[in-house]
This record gives structure tokens, C-alpha cells and sequence, in this order.
């Protein structure tokens, strides 16, 4: 079985199961129910009313069982970041092969992030047809693909500045998370001083 990462008294595996997961005793169904959210919440899921409800029915299910269902959504959900940093590996590990670890390609690495903002900016210029000469010549999907590509170079350029660029990411991100989640909810509770004033 696979390490666990505690969500507030449920231990959820990592990897895949081979015998029953054993919660804490007495764990109860706002725990389960509450584990279940974080992780589909981790995952990026959104929920709906309907949505809701089956969460809800799940959390009144058995410890192990319920367990199980959030190890399945974390699992799936880190698949898809795995592949793509894997892919971003093959890539550094290609050009350390091809060009070397120099700091003159390390500079080259991140230039290449430039470059691609460069022709994200490119792209939309003739999506908008603001040449009159060439009108309109790109689409929103290509929009989308040049920032992909922005991305996709910051992530190998981050391999220059970081031994594990993958969990940094996740770090920072939920940093930025938790920032902007207690900005949100100062506005709201302004808001509601405001109106009760």
C-alpha cells in the first residue's frame, strides 16, 4: 500500500490498495464527508448541487470504503501531473544532452519563455486582425496553444532553479491559494460589517 497523507483523521493512500484501510475509530461522517471535498477540491473538480448530494451519500458509507473512493480521486487526479512533469523531464534531460548545463543555457532556457510570450502576443495581434495587410489570421485555440507553449518552457526552465520544480509549484500555488482565500473572505466579512452598519 502506498504512503498516506492525513485528511483530518482519515488516512487516505497514496498508491495502490492491497489490504482494507483501518481509519480511527469513531471516525465520523462530517470527517469522511469532509475528506472527500478536499480531495476533489484538490483535484479541481467542481461541484454541483446534484453533485452535492452524492458526496453527502458517500460520506455516510464506512471509513474504509470511503478511504478507498478519495485515494481513487487523488490517484487519478496526480496521473495527469506526473505524465506532464515527466514529459517536462524528458525535455531538460534532452537538451542537458544536446546543449550542456552551462549558465549560458541556462540563460538560453529562460529566453525561451520570451520567446514564446513573444508569439502569444504575435498570435493575438492576428486573431484581433489588427495588421491590415494579413487581417485576421489566428483563432482563440491558437491563442490557447502559444500559452501552453509559455508554460510548458517556464517549466523547464524551472528545472535550472529547483530539485523538485514539481512540488514547488504545488507549494507556491497553494500559497497563493490560502492568500487569496483569506483576502476573499476579509471582503466578505467587510461586506457584511458594512451592511449590518
Amino acid at each position: 500500500m502506498g504512503t498516506t497523507v492525513n485528511s483530518p483523521s482519515l488516512p487516505i493512500p497514496d498508491g495502490p490498495i492491497d489490504t482494507e484501510p483501518l481509519p480511527a475509530p469513531g471516525t465520523g461522517t462530517a470527517t469522511l464527508h469532509c475528506a472527500l471535498l478536499n480531495e476533489l477540491s484538490r483535484a479541481g473538480v467542481e461541484l454541483g448541487r446534484y453533485d452535492h448530494r452524492i458526496v453527502d451519500w458517500f460520506a455516510h458509507w464506512d471509513p474504509a470504503t470511503v478511504a478507498v473512493v478519495a485515494s481513487f480521486i487523488r490517484r487519478a487526479s496526480r496521473h495527469q501531473e506526473r505524465t506532464l512533469w515527466e514529459h517536462v523531464g524528458t525535455v531538460v534531460d534532452w537538451l542537458d544532452a544536446s546543449n550542456g548545463t552551462s549558465a549560458h543555457e541556462t540563460s538560453m532556457r529562460l529566453l525561451k519563455v520570451t520567446e514564446e510570450a513573444g508569439e502569444v502576443a504575435q498570435v493575438y495581434i492576428g486573431m484581433q486582425g489588427r495588421n491590415p495587410r494579413k487581417g485576421t489570421t489566428h483563432t482563440p485555440g491558437d491563442v490557447a496553444t502559444e500559452l501552453v507553449d509559455v508554460i510548458l518552457a517556464a517549466m523547464v526552465a524551472l528545472h535550472e532553479f529547483h530539485d523538485d520544480p514539481a512540488t514547488l509549484l504545488t507549494s507556491v500555488a497553494k500559497q497563493r491559494q490560502e492568500r487569496l482565500a483569506a483576502l476573499l473572505e476579509g471582503r466578505t466579512n467587510t461586506g457584511s460589517a458594512s451592511t449590518r452598519a
